[in-house]
């Protein structure tokens, strides 16, 4: 049990009486940094870029999406958007692997690379992502048509099975049908 202690002649503070001290004033609430400035699209590209440089892998990623997606007046760009993805992946960063694992298991302007694109899938589904532990499953339990790398159905319903627990639908639906 916790005691206030006890102050001789010290009042009550009520709702009539300010708490802060005479002198102090009311800390202003400060503006967000996002509407301070004006958006330039030319100079977060830089900035990415230098973190990328610099090994800063949340910046690989948002610049492989960038790349993936034609964002920041980029034409899109799967090829480095798969490069910049592999420097995130491999440095820990969970979505990244899951986006480099599709773009690598589509092959649309990349070549096509089922093996790797498991192995990340991999990656992002152990480390608890459940969107990734769905694709790894349904791949594996061969429920994906087109999909000729390997095949284990029993680990690609554990894999489904877990990423219905984590609350993903599509695993819950495809364990369902």
């Amino acid at each position: 049990r916790v005691v206030a202690p006890v102050v001789p002649n010290a009042k009550k503070a009520t709702s009539a009486q300010p708490t802060q001290t005479p002198n102090k004033q009311p800390t202003p609430t400060p503006v967000p940094v996002w509407r301070a400035v004006e958006p330039n699209e030319a100079e977060a590209l830089a900035w990415y870029r230098r973190a990328v440089e610099l090994g800063d892998a949340p910046s690989a990623a948002r610049l492989g999406f960038a790349f993936e997606r034609g964002q920041f007046g980029l034409e899109p760009n799967d090829a480095e958007a798969v490069r910049l993805y592999r420097i995130a992946a491999e440095a820990g960063d969970v979505d990244a692997a899951l986006a480099l694992a599709h773009l690598l298991d589509e092959g649309s302007d990349v070549e096509r690379d089922e093996a790797a694109a498991l192995e990340f899938f991999r990656t992002a589904a152990e480390a608890g992502n459940a969107a990734a532990a769905c694709d790894l499953g349904a791949r594996l339990a061969g429920y994906l048509e087109g999909f000729g790398g390997e095949k284990d159905e029993a680990e690609g319903l554990r894999w489904l099975r877990r990423s219905a627990e984590l609350g993903f639908g599509t695993a819950s639906f495809i364990l369902g049908s």
